[in-house]
């Protein structure tokens, strides 16, 4: 038996099983080890049983022996078990805090110290000092003996040594591109006085090498590569990079053809494509041929083609072969939708315009995404087709949101200087009802302006594209005539509105009415008295009077988003009637045409070129004095009439007597580049061109006043957008000094 045993070819059971030394579990551990009596004994049941017992972290050390006694196989399981903790002592630390340190750690009391759990201490230690930048710190773990049997302290010793600082950046085969601008494509930058830190980021130079070898694949170097790094840092914690370059050969734009193709004409393909023959070649503009050819597939329904570019080397040209598989188009199936918790489903389905049965088409989708987000109820909207069973062409189209901060609730303070200083407190619901219905209240008191009012628009009445909302206000606001006098009027305002809108067949098309009522009085501003004779026939004694206005107005909005747009543009002409056969006491028609047209430059649509106009016409029915003072065009600074920045605010316009009195004809234009560092903080950099005349024949380009500046804008949650533009007037008279012309404009206001 004996012999069969040595030669495996019997297994004998297992005997007794042991567990040294005595003072441990030893039924825990037979249990994990799955090694129990009467068991047929193999060395694969035993090294199985010593992987178990190692993998779960609580041993330094296991063996398993055996003896044969009695035709038995007899087991004795040794294990070492580390000590428990008891508690860490962390010495030679200055940059990061021990409570920083024992944060990142997670250790509990009663910890098992393995030499894997100390390991990974001492790796979280570092990866924390690398942050810091210091690279060169070194971390061990001494156990002493603790207080209680079997448990110990873990001393936690650290050396820091230097921060490390870039000092020098080169490169090494690098024959066809200069040194200057590899660096510029990098985020690790070298030291250079206190400009740049010269801090080194290990993530960042991974993707610096992406970056560099991405450079060279736009042109043409296709097979270029960095193919080592050298990251010497010495005693003082210099550290000099140097990356080796493969650049290869330099390979250039040759055919490209299309193979399969039936249901697009070859002429949409080709446009598609923007690789340039004879020029280098390039990977990105190959990527994106790609998915502008897949796209001209989807927009057509056809989701599942294949295109395969099959690229073939003529020497050091590189002709492309598009192979294409068309498959079938794809029908919509179902709609559905997901992650909605307070916003009604059929709130959103409203806003998509693919509706089951359609085929599929790419911009109908992601016009429906944007006319989602343009909801402003959701901070993310995505889509994606989910296929149905196999073999079959049609979808379901899924869309999902993410829904943000319903209700706010905010107080503060604004500035801007026509109005002062205002506080205020806003409760604002952008869906009340769960249907998207904009409920609002708001009350601002400041030096120069009062605010009462309450809100509620409904967008889908009944269920239809019909717009419909009310507003009730109490305002008062103070005008300066900026005469020698200082003359100023308050002006009192009682009232409400209405207004209704609706779709018209014209593609981002919305027409509309508003219905206002409001009873206006006018308050002499103490110190600051009226004259007794009216100007152009404004008699504040002749108050109270009442306005009755309709306002007919046609919207035509293609912005991408919005609030920050990027591209697309916004169109609004509206001409209001007040008095005539509405009756009422104040008779005035007024005329606005707004323009907006954003132009995405580059960086990813994050610099964008914005022109704006504003023109505006106000006259009476018979006379023009019929026009109060207060229905008046005042542009200058950042004034609501329109922005003409370098200038004070509600500062141009006609000026009689002394006394500005603004205008009845005003024309302002707006030339704007904003860089979009992230999405809450962009900077810009405007030109503005404005003014106000008398009449609409006085009108004159050469008398608009201009201002040069650049500004700053940040986005802030449930208070609105705080701006800052620096101002810099053209058209002061000679001798103006240059802080007489400079005006700054600090605004928080509620829209981007």
């Amino acid at each position: 038996m004996n012999l069969l045993l040595i030669l495996g070819l019997v297994a004998l059971p297992i005997g007794e099983v042991r567990v040294l030394p005595s003072g441990v579990d030893a039924n825990l551990i037979i249990s994990l080890a799955e090694l129990n009596p009467d068991m047929p004994y193999s060395d694969e049941l035993a090294s199985k049983a010593v992987r178990r017992l190692y993998s779960t972290g609580y041993f330094d050390y296991v063996a398993v022996d055996t003896t044969l006694l009695e035709e038995k196989v007899q087991v004795t399981i040794q294990v070492e078990q580390p000590p428990r903790l008891e508690r860490i002592d962390i010495v030679g630390n200055r940059r990061l805090k021990t409570k920083a340190i024992l944060k990142e750690l997670e250790a509990d009391s009663g910890t098992v110290l393995t030499a894997r759990q100390l390991f990974d201490w001492e790796r979280k230690i570092r990866e924390q000092y690398k942050k810091k930048n210091y690279l060169l710190a070194k971390v061990s773990t001494k156990l002493i003996e603790g207080e209680r049997p079997g448990y110990a302290v873990a001393r936690i010793e650290i050396e820091e040594g230097r921060g490390v600082k870039i000092s020098s950046i080169s490169f090494e085969g690098n024959e066809n591109v200069s040194e200057q601008k590899l660096k510029r494509k990098m985020k690790n930058r070298s030291r250079w006085f206190i400009i740049r830190s010269g801090r080194f980021d290990e993530k960042k130079f991974k993707e610096d090498i992406e970056r560099i070898e991405a450079y060279y694949h736009d042109r043409g170097w296709i097979d270029s590569e960095v193919t080592e790094t050298d990251l010497p840092i010495d005693s003082l914690g210099n550290l000099d990079i140097v990356m080796h370059i493969d650049e290869g050969r330099r390979y250039y734009t040759g055919n490209y053809s299309f193979d399969g193709r039936e249901v697009i004409a070859e002429s949409t393909l080709t446009k598609a494509v923007v690789l340039e023959e004879a020029k280098p070649y390039s990977l990105t503009r190959a990527q994106v041929s790609l998915e502008r050819i897949r796209r001209a597939y989807w927009e057509q329904g056809y989701i599942y083609a294949v295109v395969d570019p099959l690229e073939s080397l003529r020497e050091d040209t590189v002709d492309v072969l598009y192979r294409i598989r068309e498959g079938e188009p794809a029908r919509v199936r179902r709609v559905v939708i997901g992650g909605n918790r307070s916003v009604r489903e059929n709130v959103i389905r409203r806003q998509i315009i693919l509706l089951p049965g359609s085929i599929f088409k790419y911009s109908k989708v992601e016009r429906s995404q944007r006319n989602i987000f343009n909801l402003a109820l959701f901070s993310d909207v995505r889509f994606y087709p989910e296929p149905l069973e196999e073999g079959e062409p049609d979808i379901d189209l899924v869309f999902v949101v993410e829904e943000k901060q319903s209700g706010q609730i905010g107080a503060g303070v604004t500035f801007n200087a026509s109005e002062g200083i205002t506080g205020y407190v806003k409760i604002a619901h952008p869906n009340v009802f769960g249907g998207a219905e904009n409920g609002r209240l708001l009350f601002e008191k400041g030096t120069k302006k009062t605010q009462a009012s309450i809100g509620l628009t409904e967008p889908w009445l009944f269920d239809t594209p019909i717009l419909l909302g009310g507003d009730l206000y109490y305002t008062t606001r103070q005008y300066d005539l900026r005469d020698a006098q200082a003359t100023a009027y308050n002006k009192r305002s009682l009232g409400g509105s209405v207004q209704t809108s609706t779709p018209l067949p014209l593609d981002y098309t919305r027409g509309g009415v508003t219905l206002r009522v409001e009873r206006v009085f006018i308050d002499s501003v103490r110190n600051h008295p009226f004259p007794s004779d009216p100007i152009l026939g404004f008699d504040p004694a002749s108050y109270p009077k009442t306005t009755i206005s309709a306002t007919f107005g046609l919207v035509r909005d293609s912005r991408d988003y919005f609030i920050n747009p990027s591209s697309g543009s916004y169109f609004s002409e509206s001409i209001e009637f007040a008095g005539g056969p509405l009756g009422g006491d104040i008779n005035f028609i007024k005329e606005i045409l707004d323009v907006h047209i954003h132009f995405p430059i580059a960086w990813e649509r994050r610099i964008v070129l914005t022109q704006k106009m504003r023109l505006g016409y106000v006259t009476g029915y018979t006379a023009a004095d019929t026009v109060p003072l207060y229905e008046r065009f005042r542009p200058g600074g950042t004034s609501y009439d329109g922005f003409v920045r370098g200038y004070d605010d509600l500062s141009l316009g006609t000026v009689s007597g002394g006394a500005l009195l603004g205008g009845r004809a005003m024309t302002v234009f707006n030339t704007e580049l904003k860089v979009k560092v992230i999405p809450q903080l962009a900077l810009i950099a405007f030109f503005d061109a404005g003014n106000a005349w008398e009449r609409i024949d006085q009108v004159n380009l050469s008398e608009l006043k201009k201002g040069v500046g650049a500004g700053i804008r940040f986005e802030i949650p449930f208070m609105g957008v705080l701006g800052f533009d620096a101002g810099f007037g053209l058209d002061y008279p000679k001798g103006t000094t240059f802080s007489q012309a400079f005006r700054p404009h600090f605004q928080i206001s509620r829209t981007f």
